[in-house]
């Protein structure tokens, strides 16, 4: 039986600037995961980092993602289009020109006896690649495009960190303990003072100290989270795996 389209990728897991009218309907989001702010619908629900859902019935279908992935566009293809049934990207609709700019597609899927719509925004900056799904039923997608998607993609901008708390302290380190000598990355916060502290250890299975796992290669969950909390102040150890 093919799933929903909805696969939320792993958490990926400062001072936000953002100053655009909100249209009435939508609410501002700063999403500090996948570093990125703009509108999403009020009444949608959130059902996961940078997911939300419309749930006006049990079987709608109708959702929104609005993420980021630290992969190139190629390679971001390779991982998200075999979700949707998709061995390619379509030919592009055009541009959206809002904050910035995106690429335009527009794909279909069945799923069990309902014909899924989806509209996919891209747009690959600096080796990321930022992205807008909508799905919904076909015969409401047009509907859907014009009154959310398209207010929604152009409303989105990068997040600005915060330049006072951005320098922090990194070094490969080594211990011995007995005849293992074990390996790990240090982060330390450029800041006097003791620090609380945390180790990132990685689960059973091959990875590295990044925890970089396989389809997801390129997505290093330990370096994303050990950024972000050295940033606010806490040492970090990733991962004991050399």
């Amino acid at each position: 039986m093919k799933r929903l389209l909805l696969i939320v990728l792993l958490l990926l897991t400062a001072t936000t600037i953002f100053a655009q009218d909100v249209p009435d309907g939508f609410a501002s989001f700063d999403n500090e995961s996948y570093g990125t702010v703009g509108i999403v619908p009020t009444h949608w629900t959130s059902i996961g980092v940078g997911t939300y859902a419309r749930q006006n019935s049990a079987s709608d279908v109708v959702a929104l993602l609005v993420q980021s992935a630290p992969l190139d566009r190629e390679r971001w293809s390779q991982v998200w289009l075999p979700r949707l049934e998709q061995e390619t990207l379509p030919e592009s609709l055009g541009q959206i020109e809002g904050l910035l700019t995106w690429d335009d597609y527009e794909v279909s899927v069945a799923v069990q006896d309902m014909q899924i719509s989806v509209s996919i925004a891209l747009t690959e900056i600096d080796g990321a690649t930022y992205f807008v799904l909508l799905q919904s039923l076909s015969e409401e997608h047009a509907e859907l495009r014009e009154t959310i998607y398209m207010p929604v993609v152009e409303s989105i901008a990068l997040r600005l960190d915060d330049t006072d708390n951005t320098d922090y302290i990194s070094q490969d380190v080594t211990f011995t303990s007995g005849d293992l000598t074990l390996a790990g990355t240090l982060t330390v916060p450029n800041s006097d003072g003791q620090h609380p502290a945390v180790v990132l250890i990685s689960g059973s299975g091959p990875s590295n100290r990044n925890e970089s796992l396989a389809p997801l290669a390129e997505i290093e969950p330990f370096a994303i989270l050990a950024d972000h909390l050295t940033r606010n102040g806490i040492a970090v150890n990733k991962s004991l795996k050399s």
